[in-house]
């Protein structure tokens, strides 16, 4: 703990000096003719979007760019929210901002900021996470779908490279400064966010210097509720009696399986944010052959949840209908199997005195769910910082570039709840399980999404909002420490032949290394430690009352009481001292561990230039030769008890050959070709050799794999581009990717013993899981889910881009643009998911296929573009199909969980009311889009429906 304290104020110091060299003029990159400052100065989305094509037109390789211009001027957040105008590119969103990025299928995706290596707030592999980097920091974006030999490895998508502003290529000075205020519908919070950006270049008698200056800041608060029904089974096959279903769908008079409602959760999810980030660069032209630089990206991201959430849980229970002849269903076909999906009926669980409820019973006061209500007050600060010196040099016809560059960043989550049950305050056992109150809930998914809440009369929100109804269950503690650090240095040096065919040749090397460490504390109280709502009344708050407010007409558990996140978060020593646990925390040496890498880098790249047949044509071609030596360490528990050193080591090393041509048969038409082979190592948490443990007894536990190997792919890429004037295009492209050593996740059922979890329902001989022995710790049987090199498959795809002004059009219509993508993307993948056991037979035991995580077979977006006098604006709508969330997740217990078709609509608008000021304004999610999740199947019972922000803002631009 001091060594995490004492590091954080190396951070402000080290974030001091930085911001006060920025101040001075600092921090730069590699000067770019083609990408000369000029792109931000240009006038309106036109010449944005103008400056882009051309520069995509003018590389060898397939890379899509966007261009600042062209995201200044957008309701973006982030910058996976700008990725999202890319073809073959699909986000995710986390509380209704851009989170997750996939491209081509694939979220494994390498992010770097100007061409540097930069580090994740936990233990992923690809980077900084796009929610946060912030897209006012944005010069461009390249989206590099094939790559040269010459770049890092380490994508399986694609690599997503952030060029930041530069100062020696301005034209003139450069001040401009944003204000935006925001409000978020759900959260009901005002929001701002602030940007600025200054810039100059100058001449001295020691030669040209540019500086330039990037300050971005936001505050705000987001909400997405949320409402999980995991699905559960009534089947036809369980050992006990009282367990099997009590219904005959066919009229065969043998009773029939079908899916049913479980475990539920239903969220507030309220989410603070805050993000400072700055961004700066220093260039010295000391002479026509030689420029040095220095530059600099630091960034500080505070997230503080303040959800509220209950468990509905059926404890005891016999899980069978209440008054099951009302209930109705759909039918889904399953393995050539229809199998009934229940789609409203009351589920009062039935508490099984040895007896089922009869098909016309009703519910009961005695007679429903538990209630179990809790905070969800995890934080997340991180400070991170990519920082690169180097220099170019160039002498005839011999040009070396070399840098040294650093990138970190260390992460701090705490995270502390209070869970409470729902209890009888007048029964005499208060302070336990027995004294829980029962409350049957109405289930309907008939309309177009699903209602779970108490029926009519069951329950009042007196009662809800009475502490004295609330004993604590148990309270955990928990907090995580992650250091990521990398550091690199290279060295290029081209060769400038000037030939008739092969006109350049670049050789170079690089050497990264790279680790990660994260420890962690962990403390659980007893079950049923003795304390009531109402003597931790001041930890406690009450929701907001109006879950799903979008559905106004249904039915939710809106009102209930829970540990308030705030707090908890700042008496977090008095709530300890409290509740008996150790005031500085404790550190929990299974659950820490780190990775150390290094890798070694040669290449060669030729450029090339020539005619065949009277048709020019260029590309390049390469080969990357790459070594990692990869070393993961932890702490294991043996038999006796004792604690023993843990370290797993593997060396290996890949050839990457690529190669691009262009071909241009006419004027205004391109015909592209590339192939390449990629490769992805894991993910540092895949390659823990120790083990998760969740203090929740219903989550699995998660057991990494120092032996995982990483996931490689050949690649090839076809396309067609159609320029027919300025700034249009249209565009056909194929692609395939053959994958090998995917890396999935494997289920092991009840295959773990867990110390760290506490079962609500220990002593109870029918609920009680399994009890075990962890070394000479007790424990309960859990499920285990371990990362593993699952068999490959293929990637392929057909892309499509259309961009085009109007000018031809009458007045005032010559102000309309439009820009549209579609991808087509099919995944053949060599995984599958067997039969459902409830339907297996000697005739029926089939194994479907797994699509990749992530990938959606149809995704399109369309923007349409209006510029004319001092007016610009522009309306998108983005859409994606179902795709696969997870091979096997809790959500799902253990199946698969899928993610249904989902579009959005965003729109913004600016006016010049001077050659200064503009006022701005936007919306985010104006449809106000629910997010849904099925289970098991695409098609299958749904187990989550998210419902996030629409979001509206407004502000001013000015530029001086």
């Amino acid at each position: 703990m001091t060594h995490a304290v004492s590091k954080r104020r190396d951070w402000s110091a080290a974030a001091g000096a930085i911001v006060a060299i920025l101040s001075a003029g600092a921090a730069a990159q590699d000067a770019d003719p083609e990408l000369a400052i000029e792109e931000i100065i240009v006038t309106g989305i036109r010449g944005g979007l103008e400056a882009a094509l051309d520069e995509k037109r003018m590389l060898t390789n397939l890379t899509e760019i966007i261009n600042a211009d062209d995201i200044g001027k957008m309701p973006d957040e982030n910058v996976a929210e700008v990725l999202e105008n890319i073809p073959g590119v699909q986000i995710s969103r986390n509380s209704g901002i851009g989170n997750n990025v996939s491209v081509r299928g694939s979220d494994q995706n390498r992010v770097e900021i100007n061409g540097r290596g930069t580090t994740p707030s936990g233990a992923s592999r690809g980077g900084i996470s796009f929610a946060d980097l912030p897209a006012a920091l944005v010069r461009s974006l390249n989206v590099v779908k094939v790559p040269t030999a010459d770049m890092v490895e380490g994508s399986v998508g694609g690599t997503i490279d952030v060029k930041t502003y530069r100062g020696l290529n301005l034209r003139e000075p450069l001040r401009v400064i944003r204000v935006d205020v925001e409000n978020a519908e759900n959260s009901g919070a005002t929001n701002e966010n602030f940007s600025a950006t200054f810039g100059n270049n100058f001449s001295t008698d020691s030669g040209d210097v540019g500086a330039i200056l990037t300050v971005t800041y936001s505050d705000k608060t987001v909400r997405e509720d949320s409402l999980r029904v995991s699905p559960g089974l009534r089947n036809i096959t369980a050992g006990n009696q009282n367990l099997r279903s009590q219904i005959d769908f066919d009229g065969d008079e043998v009773n029939d399986p079908y899916y049913r409602p479980g475990f539920g959760d239903l969220l507030f999810g309220l989410d603070d944010r805050k993000s400072f980030a700055t961004s700066g660069s220093l260039e010295w032209q000391a002479r026509d052959s030689l420029r040095l630089f220095v530059e600099a990206n630091y960034l500080d991201n505070t997230q503080q949840q303040r959800g509220q959430s209950v468990f509905l849980g059926t404890p005891r229970s016999d899980l069978e209908l209440d008054g099951a002849a009302d209930a109705t269903f759909d039918l889904v076909t399953v393995a050539g199997v229809q199998v009934p999906i229940m789609t409203a009926g009351i589920i009062g669980g039935g508490i099984r005195n040895n007896r089922t409820d009869p098909p016309g019973a009703t519910a009961t006061p005695n007679d429903g769910l538990q209630l179990r209500t809790n905070n969800r007050s995890g934080a997340r600060e991180t400070e991170s910082y990519v920082a690169a010196i180097g220099g170019e040099w160039n002498r005839n016809d011999i040009t070396v570039e070399f840098e040294a560059s650093a990138a970190a960043s260390d992460t701090v989550q705490p995270n502390f709840s209070l869970v409470f049950q729902f209890n009888d305050p007048t029964a005499a056992n208060f302070h336990s399980a027995g004294a829980r109150y029962r409350i049957p809930f109405q289930y309907d998914v008939r309309g177009d999404f699903l209602e779970y809440g108490p029926v009519d009369g069951a329950v009042t929100t007196a009662q809800l909002l009475d502490p004295n109804h609330y004993s604590l269950f148990l309270s955990r503690d928990q907090e995580s420490f992650f250091d990521n650090r990398e550091n690199a240095q290279k060295i290029d040096v081209t060769w400038d032949l000037g030939g008739k065919f092969v006109t350049s040749l670049l050789f170079g090397v690089r050497a990264s290394g790279r680790s990660i460490n994260r420890l962690r504390e962990s403390q659980v109280t007893q079950n049923y430690p003795g304390f009531s709502g109402a003597e931790l009344s001041q930890f406690l708050t009450a929701t907001p009352g109006n879950f799903f407010e979008f559905n106004d007409n249904a039915t939710y558990l809106d009102n209930f009481l829970t540990g308030d996140p705030i707090v908890i978060a700042s008496q977090r020593q008095a709530l300890r001292q409290t509740l008996g646990l150790h005031e500085g925390g404790v550190t929990d040496p299974l659950q820490g561990f780190g990775v150390d890498e290094k890798t070694n880098a040669a290449y060669v790249r030729a450029d090339f230039d020539w005619s065949l047949f009277g048709v020019p044509l260029s590309g390049n071609a390469g080969v990357r030769a790459v070594n990692t030596d990869q070393t993961a360490f932890g702490s294991e528990l043996l038999p006796d008890g004792t604690l023993q050193d843990l370290s797993e080591s593997q060396r290996y090393t890949e050839w990457l050959p690529s190669a691009s041509l262009v071909l241009a048969p006419w004027e205004d038409v391109q015909i592209r070709l590339g192939i390449a082979r990629i490769m992805r190592r894991p993910s540092f948490g895949d390659l823990s050799p120790t083990v998760r443990f969740p203090l929740n007894v219903g989550q699995a536990v998660i057991v990494g794999n120092p032996r995982l190997e990483p996931t490689t792919a050949d690649q090839y890429d076809l396309a067609l581009e159609y320029y027919f004037r300025r700034g249009s295009v249209f565009s056909l492209g194929l692609y395939r990717k053959n994958l090998d050593g995917v890396i999935g996740r494997e289920t092991i059922f009840g295959g773990i013993c867990n110390p760290r979890a506490v079962d609500p329902n220990a002593g109870d001989p029918d609920l009680a899981r399994p009890i075990c022995e962890f070394g000479s710790d007790p424990g309960v049987i859990v499920n285990r889910i371990s990362p593993v090199n699952l068999p490959g498959g293929t990637i392929q795809g057909v892309e499509f881009a259309f961009q085009h002004n109007f000018r031809n059009l009458p007045s005032p219509f010559d102000g309309l643009g439009i820009v549209a993508n579609y991808a087509f993307q099919d995944g053949d993948r060599d995984a599958t998911f067997r039969t459902p056991a409830f339907l297996r037979s000697s005739e029926n035991d089939e194994e479907f296929p797994l699509n990749f995580v992530r990938l959606s077979e149809n995704s399109y977006n369309v923007t349409l573009i209006y510029e004319k006098y001092r007016f610009s604006g522009r309306m998108r709508y983005t859409f994606r199909d179902n795709y696969l969330v997870s091979e096997s997740i809790d959500v799902s217990n253990g199946q698969p969980l899928y993610q249904d078709d989902r579009g959005q609509l965003n729109a913004s608008m600016s006016y010049d009311i001077t050659d200064i000021f503009a006022i701005t304004m936007s919306g985010v999610n104006l449809t106000k889009e629910q997010r849904i999740q099925p289970a098991v199947f695409p098609a299958g019972p749904i187990a989550r429906v998210f419902d996030a922000d629409r979001r509206i803002s407004l502000g001013i631009r000015g530029r001086f």
